[in-house]
């Protein structure tokens, strides 16, 4: 311990003598500590941290899986069979989140809701700090309207009252009383934090197939995951059996279950990991360039080394001092690391953290625990043997007596050249490889933004509200309530049109099946799935949807008309293929329920294709109907609860916002409204985890190659001291200064092309991984695999090119003297 507390003074004493040295040496871990804390903290938290649960990892999620995915969302039907299979399952819950309207309040507004059955608390351990849970008789059919609210909701939105478990409060015109207070710093597995719990009303007795809500259970002890989902491939057999027209229930669908943590971190995984591996390449270039760093710094004290060796030092006692100076560089470079790591990932979250789930609002989740801080001190000291090793095996090879004869270290140190020629090239194929990867990923940005959308994105505001409560239980209050809210609205300044519709284009609505009349069915008891819309009649020129064929909606399509439908290109290709559609007749959700009990619907109109969600996606099968012609069922059940008013301004779309909000507050009656946002924004927010990896992906792309850059101009520095006296000879002897610069480029270059070509196998090799996250790009595009490689040269001789332009000035005399 005496030994190594003269070896680290000696090292600080060291470092503040050399002040650019310790700069770049820290400077460099900084950069890589940072980036690998940045991206841990976000692994700690989407794929590593549990979920808010008793026993997490026998939390699963209930799905019908089909051959292209499971699907998450359940009916009543399931939900009911699936509770009975208590052999392999308890706490059985289903849940469904949305919003609702704080009315009876200073100030209206939306409240994040949970409607969760009664196991929901248990299955998530929410334990109360006043009150109690729901009882099983409130979470059926026409059951007391109560409700839980959240600790902080309670604080902000009734002061804290300590008798409010008994009273009643106004939810959506409703009156619900108040039965419990959860317990403050509670979590779950929520995508948003939830104001208020409220029963979930599930029919076990409904003939409903309509999917609305999620189930999630634990596996009883001793049942592991594949004995339940033998289980449940029997009970998928069973409901076929007693459920034939049960939708989409195909001889290919089975139930299954998924561990919830799993299932919520979905394709993300892949993602996350990409960004893991590339900065661990970012980590091993920094510590490849702090190596260099050390190893030149060790070839000029060969003299003081060859002293302590012949003063009696052993070579391991030299090798452990060596290995000591490099604690302060890596203690400093990771508390500069954490806090670059945190403060860049909270503003790359904060700018656009796209899909990514369980990081809350713009990364709000995203916190530094003690895994994160282990992470951190972990890869910290680990790179201080890393970079380290190098310069202390070289220590311990020193020749003491030759040393000891010249006066200092030799040149041509053929040791020192190969391990830092191995180290340059090391970091100059890591840099291509995530140059490669970030070309490829601007490349799919670039071909994202080109994607059509099929709507004029410019211009255009969106603002949600909800309609959840008596006041609009018919569709007929709702279609007055629209009728009055288009009107006032395009009346404002800088409005020139204004829509309804239940759900905005790119965000994802309803899917529901089809049948078409007069066609017989195969295999499926439908002819297809698609999206489905509810919209007022101008929605189409609000958005610029052109149309192909036929008719737009009019006025004249009103309740108790004859029901129309419009279609999109897309369904009119892969439903009627070389026919025309039009004036066809088709059931929406025929058999799913008794929401669908309507007659068969005239398609009207064709009209072009819209993404209805991610643009990296092909638009699907889309149908449209009129607002004022669902039935009460289906506007109770689906629509109301969130619908979305649609403005086309004049000007930039929230200049008009404040106005939207009020005019829309009074013909509502007061009703809140929430999420105002344009649809460029939508568009980008659709886009964000793909823009997220590109950017990311990119920074550490630049950095890896300024890293390397360095690398080189390091290495090929020294090598030009090092040779200082041969270049002088040469140059006596007749050499002109243009030979000895090109001597120096040429011996860079060839580390260069060594290191491209080892880069280039390697991101071939590894072209595969990156496959899932490209967009019409090829993941082995010869333009990027030629460009990329070009570009890093490029930067490799620019950081040959000024030792070089060194070795040709050395004036002979001058070096020959020294």
């Amino acid at each position: 311990m005496e030994g190594f507390l003269q070896d680290l003074k000696h090292s600080f004493r060291l470092f503040i003598q050399t002040p650019s040295f310790t700069l770049a040496a820290v400077a460099a871990l900084t950069l890589g500590i940072g980036a690998n804390t940045a991206i841990f903290s976000v692994v700690n938290t989407v794929l590593l941290r549990p979920v808010p649960a008793p026993e997490p990892e026998r939390v699963v999620v209930l799905a019908t899986r089909f051959p292209e995915g499971p699907s998450y969302l359940t009916s009543d039907q399931k939900f009911t069979l699936w509770r009975q299979q208590t052999d392999i399952l308890k706490d059985v819950a289903g849940f469904r989140y949305g919003v609702v309207n704080v009315t009876g309040v200073d100030t209206p507004e939306q409240a994040q809701v949970a409607w969760v059955t009664a196991d929901y608390f248990p299955l998530y351990g929410v334990s109360l700090a006043r009150g109690r849970t729901f009882t099983p008789d409130e979470t059926r059919p026409d059951g007391p309207l109560v409700a839980i609210l959240s600790n902080g909701f309670w604080k902000r939105t009734f002061g804290g009252d300590p008798s409010i478990v008994g009273k009643t409060i106004v939810l959506s015109d409703t009156r619900y009383e108040v039965v419990g207070i959860v317990a403050a710093g509670v979590e779950t597995a929520a995508p948003q934090p939830i104001d208020t719990w409220l029963p979930l009303a599930v029919d076990s007795n409904s003939n409903s197939q309509v999917h609305y809500f999620t189930a999630e259970g634990r596996l009883q002890r001793g049942v592991t995951l594949a004995v339940a989902n033998a289980r449940l491939a029997a009970v998928a057999d069973q409901f076929r059996r007693e459920h034939p027209a049960a939708q989409a229930m195909g001889p290919q669908a089975t139930f299954a279950a998924q561990v919830t943590r799993d299932a919520l971190v979905g394709n993300v995984r892949l993602s996350l990991l990409m960004l893991v591996g590339a900065v661990c390449f970012v980590l091993l270039i920094a510590c490849a360039n702090v190596a260099n760093l050390l190893l030149v710094r060790a070839a000029g004290r060969q003299l003081e080394i060859a002293v302590r060796a012949a003063l009696g030092a052993g070579r391991s006692r030299i090798a452990r001092q060596l290995l000591t100076e490099s604690l302060p560089l890596a203690g400093v470079g990771g508390a500069l690391g954490l806090f670059l790591g945190t403060i860049g990932i909270r503003a790359l979250l904060a700018l656009n953290p796209g899909t990514i789930p369980r990081v809350g609002e713009s990364g709000a989740a995203v916190t530094i625990d003690w895994h994160v801080l282990a992470f951190t001190v972990l890869v910290s000291f680990a790179t201080t043997f890393i970079f380290g090793l190098a310069p202390a095996i070289r220590a311990a090879r020193t020749d003491v007596g030759g040393t000891l004869k010249e006066g200092g270290p030799r040149s041509g140190s053929t040791f020192q050249n190969r391990i830092g020629s191995l180290l340059v090239v090391s970091e100059l194929a890591m840099a291509l490889v995530l140059l490669i990867g970030a070309t490829l990923l601007i490349r799919t940005f670039i071909a994202l933004r080109s994607v059509d959308p099929g709507i004029d994105l410019r211009n255009a505001l969106t603002l949600r509200m909800s309609l959840s409560g008596p006041r609009f239980q018919k569709t007929a209050d709702v279609e007055r309530l629209v009728s009055d809210g288009v009107t006032r609205l395009e009346a404002l300044p800088g409005v020139s049109a204004a829509a309804y519709s239940s759900y905005v284009p790119l965000e994802g609505g309803a899917v529901f099946p089809y049948t078409i009349q007069g066609r017989s069915l195969t295999s499926s008891p439908f002819h297809g799935f698609g999206p489905w819309t509810s919209v007022s009649s101008r929605y189409f020129e609000v958005f610029k949807i052109p149309l192909i064929r036929g008719r737009f909606f009019n006025d004249a399509d009103k309740g108790g008309a004859p029901g129309v439908v419009i279609i999109n290109k897309a369904m009119a290709s892969r439903s009627w293929p070389g026919a025309d559609p039009l004036n066809q007749y088709i059931f929406i959700g025929r058999g799913s329920g008794p929401e669908f009990n309507e007659p068969a619907r005239q398609i009207v109109g064709i009209v072009g294709d819209v993404h209805d969600g991610p643009l990296d996606r092909a638009p699907q099968a889309t149908m449209y109907v009129p607002a004022a012609q669902l039935t009460d069922g289906l506007n109770a059940r689906i629509v109301r609860g969130s619908m979305a008013w649609i403005v086309r301004t004049q000007t930039e779309p929230h200049s008009v916002a404040a106005a939207a909000q009020r005019t829309l507050m009074q013909v509502s009656g007061g009703l809140p409204v929430a999420r105002v946002r344009s649809m460029e924004e939508i568009a980008a927010r659709t886009t964000g985890r793909a823009d997220f990896n590109m950017m990311l992906l990119t920074i550490f792309g630049v950095s890896a190659a300024l890293l390397a850059a360095i690398g080189v101009y390091g290495l090929m520095a020294y090598v030009v001291q090092q040779r200082n006296s041969e270049i002088a000879i040469r140059i006596a002897l007749g050499a002109d200064a243009g030979r000895m610069r090109n001597m120096i480029l040429l011996q860079g270059l060839r580390l260069a092309v060594f290191g491209i070509i080892l880069g280039t196998a390697a991101a071939l090799a590894l072209s595969r991984f990156i496959a899932s996250f490209l967009f019409h790009v090829d993941a082995r595009d010869p333009v990027v695999f030629v460009g990329a490689p070009l570009i890093l040269g490029a930067v490799a001789l620019i950081a040959v090119w000024f030792p070089a332009l060194r070795a040709s000035s050395v004036d002979p005399a001058v070096a020959l003297r020294s």
